[in-house]
């Protein structure tokens, strides 16, 4: 007990001490293809959300501090800037019409979702090393999809952590989801890594939040143009009759993330979630990385379940445990044989766990070699075709 609390103290200290840390911003200043290019007839999309899960629009740093925002968000900074609310409605508009038009004629699409404290120069060389390794024909299109997940060094990247939750959770429900929502009919690879985990979880269904966000939301959107009551319990993502695969590497999520909305009352008490969320008709399979190995997972000094709990990716108990309560179709978790000490994107993407995630996707190119063999837990149930 005396070893776990100066652990406890140990981390408590280091956040409270601070450290260097900022926002995440995209590269382009255009989105969603490149110029001069019909978003139909683009093989690759790129989008850029917020923090608050708004879309970045065409020109942002014309509104800008140098290549920077002076506020925490763009309706942040609409606040002293007659102009910028109106573009970023006009923006979103014509981005999400675009992503409906770039998957209209597409077979598969694919959709890349970064972790937190990742710039854009840090997320595009494991991106590349996932689109080498998948089996994409003409007819298939990848969106990369990117979220303010914050950057930080030494205690600054410890202290983003607590930031990133949240961030991620409306960067999934506001953002993706809204993506998600104009693509019908198609077969749907969300791969995420860290906690682009929980930006598919909350696009998917409605999160719980920390009851300190929740205050801290509601001040600073009274000051939004617009009606934002509904930022935090927005409507459910409609059913498109898409088929929506999850491959989470090294997920940097707990039980509490598939926590139901149903149950904020009780976390804000600090009850235990008595009910798992409903990630909808859609999701045909789940599948994550086990790294007992992952020192970030660990939070370095064993507290994978304290300070948002990061134990999914790190733990092969907790994911039999929700399955075990019913959990969901489709789930397996992909255990590495021996634990390994990374976190880096750039080595998830290229691990033979990975690989084997999709083979048994069946989007894996031939001639992609890999050695690793799963056999599935026994809780494991196939999702039913629609």
């Amino acid at each position: 007990m005396r070893k776990r609390f100066a652990r406890t103290f140990a981390l408590a200290l280091a956040v409270l001490l601070g450290g260097c840390w900022a926002h995440s911003y995209p590269v382009s200043e255009r989105f969603l293809a490149p110029a001069n290019l019909d978003p139909a007839a683009a093989r690759r999309a790129e989008l850029f959300v917020d923090m608050n899960g708004t879309f970045y629009p065409d020109g942002w740093r014309s509104y800008a501090d140098g290549k920077k925002l002076k506020a925490d968000s763009l309706l942040n900074e609409a606040v002293g800037k007659p102009g910028l609310d109106s573009l970023i409605a006009r923006e979103e508009a014509r981005q999400l019409a675009d992503i409906e038009a770039f998957a209209r004629g597409k077979k598969r699409i694919f959709v890349l979702i970064h972790g937190f404290n990742s710039a854009i120069d840090d997320s595009e060389p494991p991106y590349d090393t996932i689109e080498a390794q998948l089996d994409l024909g003409p007819d298939d299109g990848v969106i990369r999809f990117n979220w303010d997940g914050l950057t930080g060094k030494l205690l600054g990247a410890g202290k983003i952590w607590f930031h990133a939750t949240a961030t991620s959770q409306l960067a999934g429900s506001r953002g993706l989801r809204r993506v998600l929502a104009r693509i019908q009919g198609k077969q749907i690879y969300l791969i995420s890594h860290s906690r682009g985990a929980s930006v598919i979880l909350s696009a998917l269904g409605n999160p719980v939040y920390h009851p300190g966000f929740i205050a801290r939301t509601r001040k600073v959107t009274a000051a939004w143009q617009g009606d934002y009551s509904a930022l935090l319990t927005p409507p459910p993502l409609p059913d498109r009759h898409n088929r929506i695969h999850a491959l989470m590497l090294a997920p940097a999520i707990g039980r509490i993330d598939f926590c139901d909305q149903s149950q904020q009352t009780a976390i804000d008490r600090g009850q235990p979630c008595a009910k798992l969320r409903d990630l909808g008709p859609q999701l045909a399979s789940l599948r994550y990385t086990v790294n007992r190995g992952d020192p970030v997972l660990d939070k370095f000094i064993g507290l994978s379940g304290r300070f948002n709990p990061t134990d999914f990716g790190l733990k092969p108990e907790l994911g039999e445990a929700i399955q075990a309560e019913g959990g969901y179709c489709g789930m397996l978790g992909y255990g590495f044989r021996e634990p390994e000490p990374f976190h880096a994107f750039r080595r998830y993407a290229r691990h033979e766990a990975f690989t084997a995630m999709l083979e048994d996707e069946g989007i894996l190119k031939p001639g992609v070699f890999h050695p690793f063999k799963l056999v599935p837990s026994p809780g494991w149930r196939p999702c039913p075709a629609q």
